[in-house]
């Protein structure tokens, strides 16, 4: 039913393409647990540092902007992937722009994880040197720069209005 308040409905056509982001989230869900990060120690000791952690306790970084510290900011990629993700595949409305311009901010935050030069390692303050982004970070980062192109792609599909049913 249609009316000046509630105007009928669009729906973008189904095409199967929007299902093309599962893949970018899929990505996104198995990044956190491979290498992400090759580090240094401060005595000079190579190390690595899983994904997980990032994402879990990246959060607190963000709060280091108040220093003038923007090392964390590629964190904030994160929320906007999975809501702009999700906003892509169950959205009920024409809400296809929303997701591009969310994943879009989520895939320029996402190169703010090239700010990170160092990561806390430990309670105490002891912090380790990036050296090289591993197979967690480029897989983070290639799943979000997928969603952003899928939901680029599905912005271009036509929109389909919907037919009300005659009684």
């Amino acid at each position: 039913m249609s009316s000046p308040i509630f105007p009928k409905p669009v729906r973008p056509s189904l095409h199967p393409l929007r299902w093309v982001a599962c893949l970018g989230i899929v990505v996104f869900a198995i990044a956190p647990w491979l290498v992400a990060l090759d580090l240094t120690r401060k005595d000079g000791a190579p190390d690595q540092y899983p994904g997980w952690p990032l994402l879990f306790f990246g959060w607190l970084g963000v709060f280091g902007v108040l220093d003038g510290k923007f090392y964390a900011i590629g964190w904030l990629a994160n929320p906007l992937f999975l809501a702009g993700s999700l906003v892509l595949l169950f959205d009920r409305f024409d809400k296809r722009r929303i997701a591009t311009i969310v994943l879009f901010a989520a895939a320029v935050f996402s190169l703010g994880g090239f700010l990170l030069t160092e990561v806390l390692m430990d309670e105490g303050g002891n912090t380790a040197s990036v050296t090289r982004h591993n197979i967690g970070f480029w897989l983070w980062l290639a799943a979000i720069w997928f969603n952003f192109l899928v939901a680029l792609v599905v912005q271009s599909l036509p929109v389909s209005t919907r037919t009300e049913p005659t009684q």
